[in-house]
């Protein structure tokens, strides 16, 4: 799967710096593309992992409570077996 991770990097850098308001910031940045992808594939980013920690520390709880829903909805959208894997 090949997904721009550009914005997901900075957030990374960032909060390993110590700015997590940047760092929640940058990661809130998900391009359209980020979006379909996501979609396609039908399983979480990496990015709705990051956005959801960081919204937590920032004690945005409603920013972390939908970061995790949206997390949750596209799991259980998710087949069992995908159809690239084999049985």
């Amino acid at each position: 799967m090949r997904v721009s991770n550009e914005n997901l990097a900075v957030a990374q850098l960032l909060a390993d710096a110590g700015d997590t308001a940047a760092a929640l910031a940058a990661v809130r940045r998900r391009t359209r593309h980020d979006a379909i992808m996501a979609d396609f594939y039908q399983t979480p980013t990496p990015h709705l992992r990051l956005e959801r920690r960081l919204a937590a520390v920032m004690l945005d709880t409603t920013g972390a409570i939908a970061a995790y829903e949206n997390f949750v909805a596209l799991r259980q959208r998710r087949p069992e077996h995908p159809p690239w894997r084999a049985e």
